[in-house]
């Protein structure tokens, strides 16, 4: 039995309108699972646009190599 039932660690993958896959990963003690409402949607959004430019500058640095 564990009585803690608190969801720790956790990722999701967002499909873009171009198809592209973008994966965001949460730790147990991440701050952005504290907010709500606008901040949140603020944070998250933050973090879309941090990978997408990411996953853009990996395409441009090595196009031949599929990191996912």
């Amino acid at each position: 039995m564990n009585i803690d039932i608190s969801l720790e660690e956790f990722g999701l993958d967002v499909i873009l309108k171009d198809e592209r896959t973008i994966t965001l990963f949460f730790q147990e003690r991440d701050p952005i699972r504290s907010l709500s409402g606008q901040k949140l949607r603020t944070a998250l959004e933050g973090l879309l646009e941090a990978q997408e430019i990411n996953s853009n500058s990996e395409q441009i640095d090595s196009p031949l190599t599929n990191n996912k």
